[in-house]
């Protein structure tokens, strides 16, 4: 789930991971957690 606004660096690689509203994601989001903020970074594991 990609959340508005979100913008994502090219070859960046999102699993079935979610991105908050407005994260600016630098970097690949692993599978099953959460990242946000300005550059976006994890904030929590989801099961």
């Amino acid at each position: 789930m990609i959340g508005a606004g979100a913008v994502t660096l090219l070859g960046i690689s999102i699993e079935e991971g979610a991105v908050a509203a407005g994260a600016v994601v630098n970097r690949d989001v692993m599978k099953n957690t959460i990242v946000a903020g300005i550059p976006a970074r994890y904030i929590k594991d989801v099961s």
